[in-house]
């Protein structure tokens, strides 16, 4: 998913777009709930889907405009930049390729 300046305020800072944006973030969380996961349903629960982000059967890549230091840093104060931190598997930033979280037990760790 490429997320570049989709709120339509051209003048805002690009990390505001990222902390003050939820159509896209909401529609990526479902995504990842209704369409990636694993399924794990029965009878009382049909549509259900794993409940770890690990049992996703795709790679959830995420294009930011945002530096990887602005980017931990704001997810540790904004509760959208937060789920976009928790939510991708590898983030591409402006400044490198990075694993995300999920995988590395807390922290971005750059791959390129």
């Amino acid at each position: 998913m490429h997320l570049s300046d989709h709120t339509a305020r051209g003048s805002a800072p690009l990390h505001q777009n990222i902390s003050g944006e939820r159509t896209y973030l909401g529609r990526a969380e479902m995504m990842d709930l209704v369409n990636f996961r694993k399924y794990v349903g029965n009878k009382l629960q049909p549509r259900a889907g794993a409940n770890d982000r690990k049992e996703r059967f795709v790679i959830f890549a995420l294009d930011l405009p945002i530096a990887s230091t602005k980017f931990t840093e704001l997810a540790e104060s904004n509760a959208a930049a937060e789920l976009w931190y928790k939510l991708g598997d590898i983030f591409v930033l402006e400044d490198g390729i990075f694993l995300g979280r999920e995988w590395t037990g807390g922290e971005l760790l750059r791959l390129a």
